[in-house]
């Protein structure tokens, strides 16, 4: 089943491989480069399964884009504060991100076959 994943974060060099990650795994991908953006997607967008807010919004930032989603979509929406540890290989990247929305998405939907050791 295409998980619907909202990827707001501010680092251009990053975001690329959440996206790309996600992508290859079937999920349908949004991506926001600031606040106002990922404010707007809280606004218009009908549905979502997953946000994945990064690590450069303030904690202020983040909690006022937390509630506007939990408002918009409920208390089941799932939402992660970006926390992977920002590495230089990328293929370990990809496997942080690919396991921190297949656990996250876990509870609706099966497991995936992709053995990956989370980092914390």
């Amino acid at each position: 089943m295409t998980q619907r994943i909202l990827i707001a974060d501010q680092e251009h060099e990053h975001r690329p491989y959440l996206t790309d990650a996600l992508r290859e795994h079937g999920h349908a991908i949004l991506e926001a480069v600031n606040a106002a953006e990922a404010l707007r997607y809280a606004k218009y967008v009908n549905h979502l399964d997953l946000v994945v807010l990064g690590e450069r919004f303030s904690d202020a930032t983040r909690t006022e884009l937390a509630d506007a989603f939990k408002a918009r979509f409920g208390d089941g929406l799932d939402i992660l504060y970006s926390p992977l540890s920002w590495q230089n290989d990328s293929l370990s990247l990809r496997r942080q991100v690919i396991n921190l929305a297949q656990t996250s998405l876990g509870h609706r939907t099966a497991a995936s076959s992709a053995s990956i050791t989370a980092q914390p």
